[in-house]
């Protein structure tokens, strides 16, 4: 766990308890766009917003707000009992628990979080009690998680050039980015942590950079009580073009990029003996990573290798399924080479599993199991009638198997044709992910294709593990376990095991494929310009897996530990520590504001009300890193089963992939060894909020320029980093997060039925204008960000604002404010929006990342709703940033 304190440290600013009324009639002197900027111009309306991916392919009940607010209204409490039965008679589950949206990058959040992945469930309970639980799970799940248009790819961090991660910009796009990219390379600005008496120059670099990109960013020809975003973004892609091969692109994209490629700097260096920040480093932590990463980037060797060390393995497979198959029956050889494949290459398809913090037994962890994870299309997309994407697959089975053959040297078109039969069979099958309380026993009865006990066993028993047949297991896939046992045991009976086995081949095959030479590896881009929309086949050094990418996600601690001493290197002393402990102390202050916020609202009953204030007082809060990299031994005794070969790099790839699932099997019986850390790597940007441990994660990755830095004007950081901190926190009191208790266990029954029926209505009311006016909100998923985003801004602004009125700013930022005849709070607001700029090219529709309305919807969106925004810029009610006429509250 993480070693630092949850007290407030003894700096940072001023928190006043705010007033919750409506803003008065009376306001400041109206901000005029034509007296401040000539020329203006008409506004942009985000109105005509193309349709969300998520609405395509959906249950035609979900895709308004009307149909939505219907099918809420439907399932109040009173009605809910005898369909909730009738619903769990049908699918044979039992024992369903409660919400949950766990492990899933809300970043992409970021992707391991396959940052952006959420599994949610429900309880029986909250389904008796509490109807808008109900929909809120349903909601999404009437579908397919997965509709095929949403494949577009938003997360331009795969679209990176192979030999580096930096080169994806070309020399002459680096240089009109914003200066920080030269600045903060500077040992005393990457960022600087400590605050001087006086400024040295390299702080006043810093200070002229960024008010020249504040001003030069913004369009101030646009009316601020219009369209705020383009106001103050309305020339960011001016400066800032997407890279090439990329359709758009923000800060995120480039500050992810920019960590990746400072870290890769750093490891080039060193791997060249050259003077490195990482000499100082612990050699055997150190050398794991530097062997991981030049085995991964010798593409030379991997070349001479070619499909060579992937054809051992399937070697050893077929000799395996050939025994076995004349051994044993059917089902058991198909049993045998499953356990082989999640076992021991880990690769985890028909369906995957992890252990994790349990739903509802405090500080306990169970056994998960989950939808498979290895295909490049997600679970859940019915391929059958789409022929592009099939004759792409096609041509990728059909390419990598002439590489590395079939087995038994049978006809590459006949085996083609099975692995695309079967993918048409399987990969649409999906089912409501109902976290279902079962057991192996259960597991037989449910999903016969497997013995359960006996497939757990097999690898658990190596651990000196043995489940029972009464071992908990949490399962989110029980209907489609259901499904897919059908189709298993109906293949079995026409064919036998044998095309089963050539699919699980081809699974293999497909996955390790990213871990060969480029040749190998580049079968993947015509499907993945299929899946994407982007042109990847004309990119000369593409790379679906980057390297760094690879060790972030999947080698986290070691590779975190080094960022850590490269920081340390730069700046001496604590400068580190000393950045966490203001972060905290920010995130306490935003904390508290939270509660006075949630405190002001009457339509809560006492009751509820103490429930969220208690809950939110006793979020555990984790800022920087786990206190692991901290203790060099206990890292060191972590890391000793694994190492790495420079010149063998899928044997590396395998040997990592054991590594952490062994890790995590240690957690079943060792429940002390988990740490929160263990769902999002401290590398990655953005916080995180964890439902099953009401805890607020703050990962050390986003402490840089524009989300964070020390240099950075105190209440300025509030309106950046500290909106993302008291985004994460309104998940505590969302759908999932009012169905959770203090210490995140699972009890949907905490609120009575007038109080849900009341929630229920505010977020109708919200939805309905949210999709008229800006965005079309077709997943419960993208409801709960809105009420996020909604409750953060303001109440850091709350946090922030006595700071605001008494900051003495940088000499440069007094003039940036008087140049632009703005106020602090004015500034604020500018502050927050410009972290959320982007660009793209010409004729690409503006769209949403996962469930996240896209950038531009969430800054006017959220502002509209903001009554401190509008006082702040003297927005008229009649005004397009001013919702108060049809002001909808939840949060």
């Amino acid at each position: 766990m993480n070693s630092y304190t949850e007290e407030e440290a003894s700096v940072g600013v001023v928190v006043v308890a705010p007033v919750r009324s409506t803003p008065p009639v009376t306001q400041p002197k109206r901000f005029s766009p034509q007296s401040h900027r000539p020329n203006a111009v008409q506004t942009q309306s985000v109105r005509s917003l193309p349709t969300h991916p998520e609405q395509q392919d959906e249950d035609t009940s979900t895709h308004n707000p009307g149909s939505l607010s219907r099918t809420l209204r439907s399932m109040v409490p009173r009605v809910l009992t005898p369909a909730f039965s009738q619903q769990q008679t049908g699918a044979g589950t039992s024992g369903a628990t409660a919400t949950d949206c766990e492990d899933g990058v809300r970043l992409r959040k970021p992707s391991s979080r396959d940052t952006e992945r959420w599994m949610v469930g429900i309880s029986a309970a909250g389904v008796i009690v509490s109807g808008l639980v109900l929909i809120i799970v349903l909601y999404p799940l009437v579908t397919p998680p997965y509709s095929y248009p949403k494949l577009s790819l938003h997360d331009k961090s795969n679209l990176q050039p192979e030999a580096r991660v930096s080169d994806v910009y070309a020399v002459s796009e680096r240089s009109p980015r914003s200066r920080w990219n030269d600045v903060q390379r500077k040992p005393h600005n990457s960022p600087s942590f400590h605050k001087p008496q006086e400024e040295p120059p390299e702080l006043q670099d810093f200070y002229n950079m960024m008010v020249t990109n504040t001003d030069k960013y913004m369009d101030r020809s646009i009316d601020p009580c219009q369209d705020f975003y383009q106001y103050a973004c309305g020339n960011w892609g001016k400066y800032n073009p997407p890279p090439e091969g990329v359709t758009s692109w923000s800060n995120f994209e480039d500050m992810t990029l920019d960590i990746w490629s400072q870290l890769e700097d750093e490891i080039q260096l060193q791997l060249n003996r050259s003077d490195s920040s990482l000499a100082h480093a612990h050699p055997a932590v150190r050398d794991l990573v530097l062997n991981y990463y030049s085995a991964c980037e010798n593409d030379t060797h991997l070349a001479k290798e070619g499909v060579g060390p992937l054809q051992v393995i399937l070697k050893t497979m077929d000799k395996k399924y050939s025994d076995a198959s004349k051994m044993l029956q059917p089902l058991q050889s198909f049993q045998q080479m499953l356990e082989y494949v999640h076992h021991h290459l880990a690769i985890h398809t028909f369906f995957s599993w992890k252990v994790e913090t349990d739903n509802k037994i405090q500080s306990a962890m169970a056994i998960e199991l989950r939808a498979p994870n290895t295909d490049i299309l997600p679970q859940g997309i019915d391929v059958k009638n789409n022929k592009d994407l099939i004759a792409a697959y096609k041509l990728h089975a059909t390419k990598l198997l002439e590489m590395v053959g079939t087995y038994n040297n049978n006809n590459i078109e006949e085996e083609v044709t099975i692995i695309l039969d079967l993918l048409k069979t399987y990969l649409p099958l999906t089912g409501s992910p109902l976290i279902n309380d079962t057991s192996t026993e259960k597991l037989n009865a449910v999903a016969p294709f497997l013995d359960w006990q006996t497939y757990f066993n097999k690898l658990f028993n190596e651990m000196g593990i043995y489940i029972n047949k009464e071992e908990r297991i949490l399962s989110l896939i029980q209907d489609y376990l259901m499904a897919i046992s059908k189709e298993i045991l109906s293949e079995i009976s026409i064919h036998g095991s044998e095309r089963l086995y050539k699919y699980l081949r081809w699974q293999v095959i497909h996955y390790y494929s990213h871990f060969l030479h480029q040749e190998a590896r580049n079968t993947l881009l015509p499907l993945l310009d299929i899946i994407t929309g982007q042109n990847t086949t004309a990119l000369p050094n593409f790379r679906y897996r980057p390297c760094i990418k690879e060790l972030e996600e999947k080698f986290a601690l070691p590779t975190t530990y080094l960022l850590l001493e490269l920081l340390n290197h730069q700046h001496k002393g604590d400068a580190v520590r000393e950045m966490i402990t203001n972060v905290k102390h920010m995130a306490n202050n935003i904390r508290h504001e939270y509660i006075s916020f949630i405190d002001s609202f009457t339509w809560l009953k006492p009751s509820a009300k103490r429930i969220l204030l208690d809950k939110l007082k006793k979020v555990k809060i984790l800022v920087g890193y786990p206190s692991l990299l901290d203790d060099i031994s206990e890292l060191e005794d972590v890391l000793k089963p694994i190492s790495f070969n420079r010149t063998a790099f899928l044997k590396n790839q395998i040997s990592l992939q054991q590594f952490n699932l062994r890790r995590q099997m240690s957690f079943l019986r060792q429940p002390g060894l988990y740490s929160e850390w263990e769902i999002l790597s401290p590398m990655s940007l953005l916080s995180f909020y964890m439902y099953r441990r009401n805890t607020l994660l703050v990962p050390l990755g986003g402490f840089r320029y524009p989300l964070y830095t020390a240099d950075l004007p105190g209440p300025l950081t509030y309106a950046t980093m500290g909106m993302f901190i008291s985004h994460e926190l309104g998940h505590a009191v969302d759908f999932v997060g009012r169905t959770r208790d203090e210490y995140g266990r699972a009890n949907a029954s905490m609120w009575d039925e007038d109080t849900v029926q009341v929630f229920a209505e505010k977020v109708m009311c919200r939805v309905k204008q949210y999709s008229r006016k800006y965005y079309p909100v077709t997943g419960l998923l993208t409801i709960a960000e809105v009420m996020a985003d909604d409750g953060s801004v303001r109440t850091t602004f709350e946090a922030a604002r006595e700071s605001l009125r008494h900051m003495r700013f940088p000499t440069q930022v007094v003039n940036l404010i008087k140049k632009l005849d703005i106020t602090p709070d004015q500034l604020f607001f500018i502050t927050f929006a410009q972290l959320f700029c982007m660009a793209t090219h010409p004729n690409t529709p503006l769209t949403g990342i996962d469930h996240y309305p896209p950038h531009p919807t969430r800054v006017n969106a959220t502002l509209a709703n903001t009554p401190q925004f509008h006082t702040a810029f003297s927005c008229p009610n009649n005004s397009k940033m001013n919702n108060m006429n049809e002001y909808c509250d939840i949060w």
